[in-house]
């Protein structure tokens, strides 16, 4: 009678487990879009998919992984536009990681802004973790995928059929690359950019207190292409042109530099 019981409750229990890990499995699913998609300059990808058995409460998540193609490791900038059925995707949906990052620099990046929908990308010349792992690389991400982008689209979609649109800047001349490009729903995930608020106790004793570091010299380039206007760049890879109203005549092209300084901060003794 014993050993009865304790078949029936072994068989009962693995039933269980084999149900419930179906509920499991059945909890998040996928809709592949593309494995590999290259989108040239100028040019644009639109991926099509159909909604049709989404549950009532389920998340609906856009990912890809995405890279400059470029010989070698480079810098970042911003050229990736993302759509889903026409409409922007901002910057608050992305869930898989936030916003802002800590290059291994110790200077602050940013994988785009909270109502933009352009996105920040790496030159790269393969998805490894190079930029994540290599110590020598200023510009890496330790902790984070530089290459992996996860959206929440749930309201940007609807049932039937919906549309993701990829672009690329209208300036930029180099290609995108992108690898496991696909929709997942089912039960939500945490949002890398929510912070959960807990009340701590203040702080007690002395406060830090934060010292310039490495200061730097820039050279800045100028250059006139009209008068009143002339475009200015620093020397460093991934800052953009800023416009400058210093251009003083019609023709010809003026040239000035002049230096500028750069501080990071660190943890040290007052100045004074």
């Amino acid at each position: 009678m014993i050993k009865t019981s304790v078949k029936f409750f072994c068989s009962t229990w693995l039933i269980a487990l084999f149900f419930s890990g179906l509920s499991v499995l059945a909890a998040q699913k996928q809709i592949k879009l593309a494995d590999n998609l290259t989108v040239k300059p100028l040019q644009q990808a639109d991926l099509q998919f159909t909604l049709d058995d989404v549950p009532k409460g389920a998340q609906v998540r856009l990912y890809l992984d995405a890279r400059i193609i470029w010989g070698n490791l480079g810098g970042h900038v911003s050229g990736m536009g993302m759509k889903v059925n026409n409409s922007g995707l901002p910057g608050r949906c992305l869930i898989n990681k936030p916003l802002q990052f800590v290059k291994r620099n110790d200077t602050l990046g940013s994988w785009g802004s909270e109502d933009g929908n352009g996105y920040v990308l790496y030159y790269s010349p393969d998805f490894s973790d190079r930029i994540k792992n290599d110590e020598n690389y200023i510009y890496g991400t330790p902790g984070t995928d530089p290459f992996h982008f996860v959206w929440d689209i749930s309201s940007y979609v609807r049932p039937g059929a919906n549309t993701v649109t990829i672009t690329g800047s209208k300036s930029f001349t180099l290609s995108f690359q992108f690898r496991d490009i696909g929709i997942e729903y089912g039960d939500p995930v945490p949002n890398a950019n929510i912070i959960e608020q807990k009340i701590m106790e203040a702080p007690r004793g002395s406060l830090p207190i934060y010292v310039p570091k490495d200061m730097r010299n820039y050279l800045q380039e100028s250059r006139c292409h009209r008068p009143g206007t002339s475009d200015s760049r620093l020397g460093v890879p991934s800052l953009p042109q800023v416009h400058e109203p210093v251009c003083p005549t019609a023709n010809g092209v003026i040239t000035k530099q002049r230096m500028m300084t750069g501080a990071r901060l660190r943890q040290g003794k007052p100045l004074l």
